[in-house]
């Protein structure tokens, strides 16, 4: 990862809390923080996409659908023509000393979250963030699946499960079931060691679902399920299980301020 600011730019882009929020505040995390986790020649706490590169910072889409741009830039934005939501949490395991979460199972090395070979592993956020749609966005730089029977799961506010799991068949991303049927859909094979899987939660004026994802290159897999249950606590959680190694670079969270139609 490089660790560059550029200083002519960063007074127009968009800082925050823990990643990118508008807030020219905090220009001065450049300064003391120039981890740069997606190597766009950005730091991460005046990067409005901070694990996808952007040196441009474009954050336009509201604005053409006459709304305020709401400092996400367009490149991650999971609702590109709405205002409103922002990034609540930026990991990039870059140290060790990393409070803001617990884990079982993990080490941090060379930049990343780490599975301990063979165990079954843990990673939980250490508070709950506050919105009614919720989503995280898991980087997994490389995956080694050695059995039929490893998944990775990413839960939302306790309840909401999106898994990727390896099969002898290939690999499916499930949203769990609906009337005792699987909801899942086969993953295409990839020759890219990196992938995205991502887990959002919408609790709208119109909807209560999760969208699982996964972002291969170019090719992006989705599954969703409506949901009975509207608790809304904010939090966020992976799980693993079966013999895989796997290696994390980064997980942002993403939230919404309060109920929208996306």
């Amino acid at each position: 990862m490089r660790t560059v600011c550029r200083f002519g730019v960063v007074l127009l882009a968009a800082c925050g809390n823990d990643a990118a929020t508008p807030d020219a505040n905090n220009v001065d995390r450049c300064l003391v923080d120039p981890h740069d986790e997606d190597g766009d020649g950005l730091v991460d706490a005046c990067d409005n996409c901070p694990e996808r590169a952007n040196p441009d910072q474009a954050d336009t889409t509201e604005v053409a659908m006459h709304a305020f741009d709401d400092g996400v830039g367009d490149a991650c934005d999971l609702r590109p023509g709405l205002a409103g939501d922002e990034v609540a949490r930026l990991f990039t395991f870059a140290s060790e000393l990393d409070n803001r979460y617990t884990s079982t199972g993990w080490t941090v090395a060379n930049d990343q979250l780490q599975l301990v070979p063979g165990v079954n592993a843990t990673w939980r956020g250490s508070r709950g963030e506050q919105g009614d749609g919720l989503a995280a966005v898991v980087t997994i730089d490389s995956t080694t699946w050695t059995d039929d029977d490893g998944f990775v799961q990413v839960e939302l506010d306790g309840l909401s499960l999106c898994t990727l799991q390896h099969t002898a068949s290939g690999e499916t991303i499930s949203a769990g079931e609906r009337d005792g049927v699987p909801l899942m859909k086969s993953v295409p094979a990839s020759f890219e060691a990196k992938q995205t899987l991502i887990a959002w939660r919408r609790l709208t004026a119109a909807a209560n679902e999760i969208e699982c994802r996964v972002l291969r290159g170019t090719v992006t897999t989705s599954v969703e399920q409506t949901l009975t249950d509207d608790l809304v606590i904010g939090s966020y959680a992976l799980f693993t299980s079966g013999d895989v190694g796997l290696a994390i670079g980064s997980v942002v969270v993403y939230t919404s301020p309060g109920p929208k139609n996306p």
